[in-house]
C-alpha cells in the first residue's frame, strides 16, 4: 500500500511538473508578442495589463495572431509574423475567449471558429460559406529586430511622459445600438443619422423615430429593402438609400461615396463629422459597415477608431488600405 501510495504521489508530482512546463513554454511562445503589446500600449498612454493570449489562425489554417486581454475588459490582437496590430479595445468585448477552441481570425472584426472543417461565424451565429473575398496573412519578418527597434523608438520619443499624440473624437459618443442578421449598413445610417440629429439639426431624425428600432427598420426600409431574400448592403446602396431619406427630412444634404482614404477620415472629424467606413473581409456580406467616430496618428501608427457595428464604440482599427474599401458620408447640396 505505501509502495502504491509513493507511486501515485510520484506520478502526480511529475504530471505538475509537465503542466507548469507546458505552461511556461506556451508563455514563452508569445513573449515577444506580449513585450510589443505592452510598449505599444505605453505609447498610447494607457496603463493596462496585457495578458491572457489565445492562438489565432488564418483561414488557410496557419497561426497568424494572438489575441491578448487588455486590463478587465479590453483586448488586442498582434500578428505572430509581423507584430502588426490589426485591431485593440480598451472597452470592448474580448471575441475570443476559449483556449481550447481552434480560433480563425481574417482580419478587423472577422472573427470564425473552425467547427468540422467549416467556419463558424462568432458574430453571425451561423456556418459560412468560406468565400473569402480577402485574405488576412502576413509575410513572416525579423520579430527580435523589430522588437528591438521599438524599444528604441518608445524610449526616445518618451511616451510614458509626452502621453498621446493626436488623438481625436466626435463632440459626442455615438449610440450603441444594435439589430442582429445582417443590418449593419441601416444600423450605421441611423447612428449617423442621430448625430446629425443631436449635433447639428432636428430635422434629421422625427421625434417619434428617435429611438433604435424604429429609425434601424426606417433605414433598412430605404437601404435594404430586399432584406429577406437577400440581406446586406453595397457601397451604392448605402449611398443611394441615405440620399433617399434624407430628401424626405427637409435638410441640405446628400450622401457621397468615396474609396477609403485616411486623410478623408482626419478631415471629417476634424470637423466633428461623423462617416460610415466598410471592410471587404466578410464572406457572407462582403462588406460589413461601421461607423467612424475618431482616429488615432503619431506619425507611426494610425487607427480608426469606430463603433463596429455590433454596439461597441471606441474599437481601434489599423489604418492600412488593405483592410477598407468604402467611405459613406453626408455632403451639403
Amino acid at each position: 500500500m505505501k509502495k502504491f501510495l509513493a507511486l501515485f504521489l510520484t506520478i502526480i508530482m511529475l504530471l505538475s511538473m509537465s503542466l507548469v512546463a507546458f505552461g511556461e513554454t506556451h508563455k514563452n511562445d508569445y513573449d515577444i508578442e506580449q513585450k510589443y503589446a505592452e510598449l505599444f500600449v505605453k505609447k498610447l498612454g494607457r496603463t493596462v495589463e496585457v495578458h491572457s493570449p489565445i492562438l489565432l489562425y488564418n483561414v488557410k489554417g496557419n497561426e497568424e495572431a494572438i489575441c491578448f486581454s487588455l486590463g478587465e475588459k479590453g483586448y488586442l490582437i498582434i500578428n505572430k509574423n509581423d507584430l502588426s496590430i490589426p485591431e485593440l479595445s480598451f472597452e470592448g468585448k474580448k471575441p475570443f475567449i476559449h483556449l481550447e477552441k481552434r480560433y480563425v481570425y481574417n482580419g478587423p472584426l472577422a472573427y470564425y471558429e473552425l467547427k468540422g472543417g467549416k467556419f463558424f461565424s462568432l458574430k453571425a451565429k451561423k456556418i459560412i460559406n468560406g468565400n473569402f473575398k480577402k485574405i488576412y496573412d502576413k509575410n513572416k519578418i525579423d520579430k527580435h529586430s523589430k522588437l528591438s527597434e521599438f524599444e528604441n523608438e518608445i524610449y526616445t520619443l518618451n511616451y510614458s511622459t509626452r502621453g498621446v499624440a493626436n488623438e481625436e473624437y466626435l463632440s459626442k459618443s455615438l449610440k450603441t445600438w444594435y439589430k442582429s442578421g445582417g443590418y449593419c449598413g441601416p444600423i450605421a445610417a441611423a447612428i449617423t443619422m442621430m448625430f446629425y440629429d443631436e449635433v447639428v439639426s432636428e430635422k434629421y431624425v422625427d421625434t417619434d423615430n428617435e429611438n433604435e428600432n424604429d429609425l434601424i427598420d426606417i433605414m433598412a426600409y430605404y437601404i435594404d429593402p430586399d432584406h429577406s431574400t437577400n440581406p446586406g448592403s453595397s457601397p451604392n446602396e448605402l449611398r443611394d438609400g441615405i440620399t433617399s431619406y434624407l430628401g424626405g427630412q427637409n435638410v441640405n444634404n446628400y450622401a457621397t461615396k468615396s474609396t477609403y482614404n485616411f486623410n478623408t477620415i482626419k478631415s471629417k472629424i476634424n470637423s466633428n463629422r461623423p462617416q460610415i467606413i466598410g471592410t471587404a473581409n466578410d464572406p457572407t456580406y462582403y462588406d460589413h459597415w461601421m461607423t467612424v467616430h475618431g482616429y488615432y496618428d503619431d506619425g507611426m501608427d494610425e487607427y480608426v477608431i469606430v463603433n463596429n457595428g455590433w454596439g461597441d464604440n471606441n474599437v481601434w482599427l489599423s489604418s492600412d488600405r488593405g483592410t477598407f474599401d468604402y467611405l459613406i458620408y453626408l455632403w451639403n447640396n
